[in-house]
């Protein structure tokens, strides 16, 4: 994203992934947000684009629409937990800041 500030930016993220290390994932903020997901995915059914778009995409995974809803209206909070301890690790983070040139020339 945009940001004037990119290394503030990152160490935020970082503290935060940390902090959720540390204490675990909230299970009722957990709860909700899965909630709301399945939300959002239902709501791609209201536009035509969006089920042609989600089909395919769905067809080159070998899965089905169905098995998504399936998967984000089960979380599993256990999973999630254990993915977020082995899948982030800050030792293998990487920040990538483009800044204008002072011509403002591409």
């Amino acid at each position: 994203g945009d940001s004037h500030e990119p290394e503030k930016v990152r160490d935020m993220i970082l503290d935060r992934i940390g902090s959720l290390k540390r204490s675990g994932l909230d299970p009722e903020l957990f709860e909700e947000r899965a909630r709301t997901s399945v939300g959002s995915y239902i709501s791609i059914f209201d536009s035509p684009g969006s089920v042609a778009g989600s089909l395919i995409s769905c067809h080159f995974k070998n899965t089905s629409l169905y098995d998504i809803i399936q998967l984000v209206g089960n979380p599993d909070i256990d999973a999630a937990d254990s993915m977020l301890r082995d899948c982030f690790d800050p030792s293998q983070c990487s920040l990538s800041v483009i800044t204008p040139t002072e011509s403002g020339e591409r």
